[in-house]
């Protein structure tokens, strides 16, 4: 039993890149902090004309990630994607502010 907690230990002290991983997801070695890739950032557009011209215009892998349009207030609204993997976040892909 020791000998294996030792063996583990070792080899979580010797992970590649800083990083090991848990049941197939990536963690940073010091702290287990989940690696989350990183995403593109929101366009941001002044109204809702410019949402509905953004998603007129989007490439065919954009318009398939949006999942729903998210109405925040009647001078907020966001269009978000569906969960991404392996951490099952959700990015914003635009919005009207």
């Amino acid at each position: 039993m020791l000998k294996e907690a030792i063996e583990k230990i070792i080899e979580l002290s010797s992970a590649k890149n800083g990083l090991i991983e848990i049941e197939g997801l990536p963690y940073a070695n010091d702290k287990f902090d989940p690696v989350i890739p990183p995403a593109p950032d929101k366009m941001r557009f002044s109204t809702l004309i410019g949402i509905v011209d953004f998603m007129d215009n989007a490439r065919v892998d954009i318009k398939e990630a949006v999942e729903f349009v998210h109405v925040r207030s009647h001078d907020q609204v966001s269009v978000v994607s569906y969960p991404t993997k392996p951490w099952g976040k959700r990015n914003v892909l635009a919005e009207a502010v």
